[in-house]
């Protein structure tokens, strides 16, 4: 066996193309709405940006296209004095442009004063918006228990949407005592008055069976009736469905079909699903191309996943030139966001000086950022850098650490690089029978380089064998054909 040979683990990719049945519950998503009443005249309100359904006030510019708020000069001034007035509709709208119109002039405590405001007068969207501006602590302080007080005067007022976050704070337990039950009562509700995203959340009990017994046909069903009514989340629930064949006959083209309905709804979450099923061939004709670009518009969602995957393309250089520094940036993104994929990726480019300036102390506290969560490859790549003291000084002690959590979490390459520090004796005690023992999990998961290492140790009796020169031949006839060249060398001096 090599003497002190320690091994890199690679790219860390993108996920795979569509969930297996078992996997979509998983992968399912659902979601609320915020904002309602009326928008300024000329405007309207985006599709929500977030769980919390925070929107931005589009109004059309002169040229006729939708833009973020901008022509709302002179809109304070009659609102404020109709909401003066006692006018709850012109509350909600000053409300409104307090909470989502200019940046330069939003003010939430003031946008939670006028929703206050206007619910004290009665007025159901002002109880609602009073009720989000409570739950997420925006403009004061979090009231769960006070939001829920707020959703529940907005239902009896017919409010669909205070109706699904009811349902919400049951489901989760937020200012209430969870009550699954009682959350499919009022998700029921709002789905009974139309609403999209109650009737994803009904299909996300019956999924995964809170509240209601599991049932992937009636899930299913509902997600069909969320998607029909324009919900996004419940258009890639569908998508879902069909790819993984939960409750419905697989098809992976009418998955692609919804994906697509909820891109071009400009929810990130569809576009990064249709990026898959591009750069996969899954439902669609295969092409990275097409791929990339909607991996992109996922990414300019602020959609995690996707900045992965796009990374990875212009690393690989596929669907279009490859560009290491897009990619690093893509990855440090991720990572920011505390994705450990996308700090492992960076942690590599860091190590390399691919894309970036070649920095091992920044690559060190990458990989450090990926090992915290979770990454098996990024806790092996540390103990490299340990063992080789580049970028943190010197420390066997620290890299066996790192390996033994590397290797119980599935890396062969953390197995090897275990194995080789317990057969030396170095950071830990000398143990040729645990060295072994990892070095054949890692030839057992297809390490060329373990493989030759299984066969040394027979070639020398080690780790408590008999000394068998054709068991050895054996092993390292499987590296050599797996691609180890020191295989070869073996087996033409023996």
């Amino acid at each position: 066996m090599r003497a002190g040979l320690i091994l890199l683990a690679g790219l860390a990719a993108a996920l795979l193309a569509a969930p297996a049945q078992a996997g979509v519950t998983a992968a399912l998503t659902g979601g609320g709405r915020g904002v309602v009443g009326p928008a300024p005249d000329g405007c309207r309100w985006s599709e929500p940006l977030n769980e919390r359904a925070v929107h931005k006030l589009l109004c059309l510019d002169v040229d006729g296209r939708w833009t973020e708020a901008v022509r709302t000069e002179g809109l304070t001034e009659s609102s404020v004095i109709e909401a003066e007035a006692g006018d709850t509709e012109a509350m909600n709208v000053l409300a409104y442009f307090y909470l989502a119109g200019p940046q330069a002039r939003r003010d939430l405590e003031k946008a939670r004063d006028w929703f206050g405001r206007s619910a004290s007068q009665g007025d159901g969207h002002g109880m609602f918006n009073l009720g989000l501006m409570l739950d997420a602590g925006e403009g004061g302080g979090a009231d769960k228990a006070g939001a829920v007080g707020w959703y529940r005067r907005a239902a009896k007022n017919g409010i669909p949407q205070a109706m699904n976050n009811l349902g919400f704070a049951y489901q989760r337990g937020e200012g209430v005592e969870r009550d699954y039950a009682e959350a499919v009562r009022w998700f029921r509700a709002s789905a009974d008055k139309g609403d999209g995203a109650a009737m994803a959340n009904v299909g996300l009990a019956y999924a995964r069976g809170q509240g209601v017994a599991e049932d992937p046909v009636q899930a299913t069903a509902w997600f069909r009736k969320g998607a029909e009514a324009g919900d996004a989340n419940a258009m890639i629930n569908l998508g879902l469905a069909y790819a993984g064949g939960y409750g419905i006959a697989a098809d992976p083209a009418q998955a692609a079909v919804w994906y697509r309905r909820a891109a071009d709804q400009g929810e990130a979450g569809g576009a990064f699903r249709l990026g898959l099923a591009y750069e996969h061939g899954t439902g669609v004709a295969q092409d990275e191309a097409a791929a990339a670009r909607w991996y992109r518009q996922a990414v300019e969602g602020g959609d995690v996943r996707a900045m992965l995957a796009l990374g990875v393309m212009l690393e690989e250089g596929r669907g279009g030139a490859a560009d290491l520094a897009g990619a690093a940036a893509l990855y440090r993104q991720a990572g920011d966001a505390g994705d450990a994929s996308g700090n492992f990726n960076l942690g590599r480019l860091l190590a390399h000086g691919n894309g970036v300036p070649k920095d091992t102390a920044q690559a060190a506290a990458r990989y450090r950022l990926a090992a915290d969560g979770g990454d098996a490859g990024a806790m092996n790549n540390l103990g490299v850098l340990y063992a080789k003291g580049d970028g943190v000084a010197l420390d066997f002690t620290e890299a066996a650490g790192l390996y033994r959590r590397a290797a119980q979490g599935g890396s062969r390459m953390g197995m090897f690089n275990l194995g080789v520090l317990l057969s030396e004796g170095r950071g830990v005690a000398r143990d040729d029978v645990e060295a072994l023992t990892w070095l054949r999990a890692a030839a057992d998961a297809g390490l060329a380089d373990a493989m030759t290492a299984v066969g040394d140790f027979y070639a020398r009796g080690r780790g408590g064998l008999t000394p068998d020169r054709q068991e050895a031949k054996r092993w390292w006839q499987k590296g050599a054909d797996a691609g180890d060249e020191d295989a070869v060398r073996r087996l033409k001096a023996n």
